[in-house]
């Protein structure tokens, strides 16, 4: 950081002083003050799995065999779920109150997410090499609040893993409507249709594509995703996002 930038981090330290978004607990300038170790600790990582499209138990959130035939993405791995307070007002905090500093209480959650799961026996995220992305976000949004969260999150862990980023293999158009205001699954379906695109210098052929997003409902965005990245090459397309919604 430079001197310019430590004394206005320095003076809206003292203006608007951070706090733990779980207790309260006043910070000390640093990235995890948003969320205190104590509170980063209690969110839990999840352990339950299920397909995506019939909502039936399946290992490690692959996509059963009778939804293949409806759904093209692989895999959705969710870490935690947003039914927990914590893990909702961080997800809004991050993406609303344009906090760019969650980012990294969000990539340690991911680490012990990602640890975890490694260890189990029919478990290894970077069979592969995978190339990770993340979903896009239209250039009206994104140019609106500064950055784009999935993205920041999506290299943060390709990094940490030694494998390949990419934000610029999927496009999205403008106008649509954010998922999270509509309810039902046919109209969220109807929402994205033909708004996704791929980028034409991306080179996807036979890979495995991981795709980040913040948080995952019906499923219907990261789908979307998939159907464009299988329809360009890619041989298998897994969804990590923080939270089930």
């Amino acid at each position: 950081m430079q001197y310019p930038q430590k004394i206005l981090r320095y003076t809206l330290d003292i203006i608007f002083p951070i706090k733990c978004l779980g207790c309260a607990k006043l910070g000390e300038g640093k990235k995890l003050d948003y969320l205190c170790k104590s509170c980063l600790a209690s969110i839990p990582i999840n352990r339950r799995w299920h397909c995506i499209g019939c909502q039936m138990v399946s290992p490690l959130g692959q996509t059963c065999l009778r939804c293949t035939k409806s759904i093209a993405i692989d895999q959705v791995l969710f870490m935690t779920d947003y039914a927990n307070p914590l893990v909702e007002k961080i997800i809004k905090t991050y993406k609303y109150r344009f906090i760019f500093d969650l980012k990294s209480p969000l990539f340690y959650l991911s680490k012990k997410f990602i640890s975890i799961l490694s260890k189990g026996k029919h478990f290894n995220l970077i069979e592969d090499s995978p190339l990770f992305t993340s979903v896009p976000l239209d250039r009206t949004r994104e140019n609106w609040r500064g950055f784009n969260q999935s993205s920041l999150l999506s290299e943060m862990i390709a990094k940490s893993l030694n494998l390949n980023f990419n934000d610029k293999i999927l496009l999205k158009e403008s106008s649509s409507i954010p998922q999270a205001e509509i309810e039902d699954k046919e109209s969220r379906m109807k929402n994205l249709e033909n708004k996704f695109s791929i980028n034409g210098t991306a080179k996807i052929d036979n890979q495995t594509i991981i795709v980040i997003d913040d948080v995952a409902t019906t499923g219907t965005t990261l789908n979307e995703c998939a159907k464009i990245l299988k329809a360009n090459g890619a041989k298998k397309v897994i969804g990590l996002t923080i939270a089930r919604g």
